[in-house]
């Protein structure tokens, strides 16, 4: 009988010595001890209609205004924290009572503990305001915020008390905003192109996801994207990861997007069992859907042509110098949505070179010459330079003939200068009220000498005069060109000198340029 007893009671005593030394004997071995499962609700302030919010009444833990802080871990000014036993405990005879307690994240306490405890069973040596509570279960009141606590990270300590030792101890992470603005919007999708609203989305498109949030400027809310369960994208909201460039799979069917929006980052990842502010939605991907259009699609011999599809590289119908734009600062593109689509953000602090921009302008023949047409795409932000390009020789030195772009309050102006001959012409335009894009098409050609030019505005229909300039030399059609422009000393804004590093504005979003060749023959 020992023979088969034995190795047993060895066995089942090198087991209980493992998971003590683990810490998971209420684990393997349930006892009173192993449903201490303790957490804590938020509860936030319910405006009635007869009280000011100010006397706004507190709704219990079972109505939709109370959430358990581990599944939403944002603590207001206003809101009250309510401990709890998430499992019945009632008769328990080993169980006296609950201590609970706030930490900062450097461990200091920043409030008194208060003890409930049950009648009769106060413990010696539990320090604590003293709550006498009559049932563990539903009589636990609420544990207030302490006054002037600063926003940031908070630690809940809960001791659950069997006389004057601690039957078990957990915590929870919680994130305090104090008064600061904190919310999130529904998700929304971007697609590239012209849109015409919701529809299906291509395989393999690369599409740009948003998440409104409002925030005030004590918090910069961190942002946690996924497909599914797999992290996709994360960073904060300073670093504009309230957008997310995604290219969706090459695969037909939903696909489930979600965010998770922490008030800040206190470390290097968000704590925890923590949860933000979480929002989702389902994509429809179907390989029936069609690309969205572009105005690109309407023909013509297409030079260059860029589309802004999530990347900076030319169109695959580009006919040549297929070459990617150049971004002067070191930093990556930034992208931004306007009505159903998404495009490049241009800017002082966002400036692109277009490369070995090398249109062939004829200046040999005396019966036909080429004519360009370049169409920008793009809605306005705020007033600066859209475009702007000064052409080169044939012996490669800048040629001092300048075209640009500009955005102004007034309009949207067209602006050629060579040395002291110069022209400016605006077509009157509220570029700030637009809630779609407009399309810019700058159309120039050389002839004899001459460069000529003008600007033209699709919505609504309007152009300037043709101008013409004459210059000496050879055109080669070469040329520094760019998107946006920083201002001249003379053009800068006044900043408040106690902000430093003030970020300058937005000029525009760009959806798509494309510049298109046509060949003409000259009316002599």
């Amino acid at each position: 009988m020992c023979r088969g007893v034995c190795p047993k009671v060895f066995f089942i005593s090198c087991i209980i010595i493992l998971f003590v030394s683990c810490g998971e004997m209420n684990t393997i071995f349930p006892s009173g001890t192993s449903n201490y499962q303790v957490g804590a609700y938020v509860i936030s302030p319910v405006k009635t209609s007869e009280t000011p919010l100010s006397m706004s009444s507190y709704r219990g833990s079972g109505s939709s205004d109370s959430k358990l802080i581990k599944d939403y871990s944002i603590v207001k000014a206003g809101d009250v924290i309510r401990p709890a036993f998430l499992h019945h405990v009632a008769g328990d005879p080993d169980l006296t009572g609950l201590q609970v307690y706030m930490e900062d994240a450097e461990g200091n306490r920043v409030n008194e503990p208060v003890h409930y405890s049950l009648p009769g069973k106060n413990a010696e040596g539990i320090s604590g305001v003293l709550v006498p509570v009559h049932d563990l279960n539903e009589g636990l009141t609420d544990f207030s915020i302490p006054e002037g606590l600063n926003a940031g990270q908070y630690t809940l300590f809960f001791n659950v008390l069997g006389g004057s030792n601690i039957l078990y101890q957990s915590r929870q992470a919680l994130y305090y905003i104090s008064d600061s603005d904190f919310s999130v919007g529904g998700l929304r999708t971007y697609m590239p192109g012209v849109s015409d609203g919701p529809q299906l989305i291509p395989p393999g498109t690369t599409i740009l996801l948003e998440a409104p949030i409002i925030s005030g400027k004590e918090l910069d809310p961190y942002v946690v994207w996924y497909n599914g369960d797999r992290k996709i994208g994360e960073g904060k909201l300073s670093e504009h990861y309230h957008h997310l460039l995604w290219t969706v799979p090459e695969i037909n069917g939903m696909q489930t997007m979600k965010v998770e929006v922490f008030p800040f980052l206190a470390g290097n990842m968000p704590a925890a069992n923590t949860r933000g502010i979480v929002k989702e939605m389902s994509l429809p991907v179907s390989d029936k859907a069609s690309f969205p259009r572009s105005f690109g699609d309407a023909g013509g011999d297409a030079l260059y042509w860029y589309q802004f599809a999530g990347n900076v590289n030319p169109a695959e119908k580009a006919l040549k110098n297929n070459a990617v734009l150049v971004k002067t600062q070191e930093s990556p593109p930034r992208w931004a949505p306007l009505s159903s689509v998404y495009g490049l953000v241009i800017g002082e602090d966002d400036i692109y070179r277009i490369p070995d921009f090398s249109a062939a302008l004829n200046t040999e023949s005396n019966t036909e010459y080429d004519f360009y047409a370049l169409h920008i795409r793009f809605a306005p932000k705020n007033e600066g330079t859209l475009f702007q390009g000064q052409f080169k020789t044939a012996g490669s030195d800048l040629l001092s003939l300048n075209l640009a772009v500009l955005l102004e309050k007034d309009g949207i102006v067209f602006h050629i200068q060579n040395g002291q001959n110069m022209y400016t012409e605006i077509i009157p335009v509220d570029l700030f009220a637009a809630e779609d894009f407009l399309t810019a098409s700058l159309n120039f050609y050389s002839f004899k000498n001459k460069f000529s030019a003008f600007l033209e505005l699709q919505n609504p229909p309007s152009s300037t005069q043709e101008v013409s300039i004459s210059y000496g030399g050879t055109l080669s059609g070469g040329g520094t060109f760019s998107f946006g422009a920083k201002r001249s000393s003379a053009e800068e804004p006044v900043t408040d000198e106690n902000v430093p590093d003030t970020k300058s504005p937005d000029i525009a979003i760009i959806d798509e340029f494309f510049l298109e060749h046509i060949r003409k023959t000259a009316d002599i």
